[in-house]
């Protein structure tokens, strides 16, 4: 791993002994002068942030997405404000390009799928250590890795974020039909259709049909 200016502190979170040993023997492999903290569920995690010590802050953040404690999107943006600034990576088993989304907004740095492996966990990791640390209190948009940043021009940046179907859902908002002659033209139940707007509205942080089309009118869909 390249070498980073300090050696770096890292807070490594989960609730699985096996998974959390193996994170903090993975870091210290990599970086022999880091030191780890481990918390197991969401009230450690808080307590550690809160934290007054004469420790040096953390330089990361690993959180597993399901502790003890946990609710899920909303957890982790309580954790991303108390870390004020410092990258928080997310693991997590769940493949889901919508809530990586939304992770994303709330401020983490990064998902990273356990299915990766360690590998990916390291690479992400190290681009966040080396990170300048004014960086770090920027927004979460200026803060992501190439990775996970939008490269795309300027009208496909919002409809990246979608996956397929939610495009298709959305080119069919366009046209004004109502949500029960969409689910019926592609072969949904109503009540389906209706948990996909809801999702599609939540990845577009928008609350209703004509906010989400007049917030994509000109994306390419």
């Amino acid at each position: 791993m390249m070498p980073v200016t300090t050696p770096p502190r890292i807070l490594v979170a989960d609730d699985h002994a096996m998974m959390r040993d193996g994170m903090v023997l993975m870091i210290r492999t990599a970086w022999p002068q880091s030191s780890c903290v481990v918390a197991h569920d969401y009230i450690s995690v808080i307590e550690q942030l809160e934290m007054v010590s004469d420790q040096p802050k953390f330089s990361a953040v690993i959180l597993d997405l399901r502790m003890p404690g946990m609710r899920g999107v909303e957890s982790v943006q309580q954790i991303t404000q108390r870390a004020m600034g410092t990258p928080v990576i997310v693991c997590t088993a769940l493949e889901d390009p919508s809530l990586v989304q939304r992770l994303l907004n709330r401020g983490i740095y990064c998902a990273v799928n356990k299915t990766k492996g360690a590998d990916e966990l390291l690479l992400q990791l190290n681009a966040a250590l080396k990170l300048p640390r004014c960086k770090q209190s920027l927004p979460v948009a200026e803060q992501q890795p190439r990775s996970v940043r939008a490269s795309s021009p300027a009208g496909q940046q919002g409809s990246a974020q979608l996956t397929p179907r939610q495009r298709e859902i959305l080119k069919l908002l366009h046209t004004g039909k109502p949500s029960k002659v969409i689910a019926a033209q592609m072969g949904i139940g109503l009540g389906t259709i209706k948990s996909h707007l809801h999702t599609l509205y939540s990845v577009m942080e928008v609350n209703t049909r004509s906010e989400a089309i007049v917030k994509s009118q000109n994306w390419l869909l």
